[in-house]
């Protein structure tokens, strides 16, 4: 990816290491810093699905946007799934995320090779806004 134009140094090394693979990642940077641009190459990368938990409805929208714009492929994960659909993308919201479903999901894409990764976006909104503390007390369930 030497063509690429990065907007830092730090999404450069985190995109790098989120295509090896080796290591879990916490990546903040600040906003409007093209955070969403590390699972999209990724993802395209690796041909591997990297999965996308969002916790508001307007991040959601601005994921899809993104995706669409991008052209990568991506589903979204509903009730009653329990698996995940051969997309590059599957994007989650958080009461999606620690359903029994989508830990049944996550198992079968292990086990099939195909899990790349998993994104929780604004992760630090979902343990501390009191809207989420009772979803999120399931967030251990994902696997």
């Amino acid at each position: 990816m030497p063509d690429c134009e990065w907007t830092s140094d730090e999404q450069c090394k985190t995109t790098l290491f989120a295509i090896q693979r080796k290591t879990d990642l916490l990546v903040v940077l600040p906003t409007e810093s093209s955070k969403s641009i590390i699972p999209m190459l990724a993802a395209r990368v690796v041909n591997k699905t990297f999965v996308i938990i969002v916790p508001f409805i307007s991040l959601l929208e601005d994921w899809e946007c993104c995706l669409k714009l991008a052209r990568l492929f991506y589903s979204m994960f509903k009730p009653r799934m329990h698996t995940f659909v051969n997309t590059p993308i599957i994007l989650a919201t958080t009461d999606m995320a620690v359903t029994p479903g989508f830990s049944e999901a996550i198992g079968h894409s292990f086990a099939n090779y195909t899990f790349g990764g998993l994104v929780i976006n604004e992760v630090h909104k979902v343990f501390v806004l009191r809207e989420f503390r009772n979803c999120m007390r399931n967030i251990w369930h994902i696997q």
